[in-house]
């Protein structure tokens, strides 16, 4: 794929309203698709050194994803923590 196809396909999904990180997304898997399907439907055969090139950008993006998961995990484990922490030290509740 050429840099200007690239170009434009990022222009393309930028201009749908999804933010740089999704449209970051959406072009590091793309490669990964594409030699997938076109395996799948049997219009050619892949190589070793093509799996090489498709799998970089796709597990540098799966990796910045699981990254974030793991960030966003934690986050809300700091939260609960806290709510638990405010309801410890409010004054009980009357029932």
């Amino acid at each position: 794929m050429s840099i200007a196809a690239i170009t434009f396909m990022a222009l393309a999904l930028l201009a749908r309203g999804l933010s740089p990180a999704q449209t970051g997304v959406v072009l590091g898997l793309l490669p990964i698709a594409l030699d997938g399907f076109t395996q799948l439907f049997g219009w050619r055969e892949s190589t070793n050194e093509l799996r090489v090139i498709t799998g970089g950008p796709g597990g540098f993006v799966g990796g910045l994803l699981v990254g974030a998961m793991l960030i966003a995990i934690r986050q809300i484990g700091l939260d609960i923590q806290a709510m638990r922490a405010r309801l410890a030290a409010s004054p009980a509740r009357s029932r």
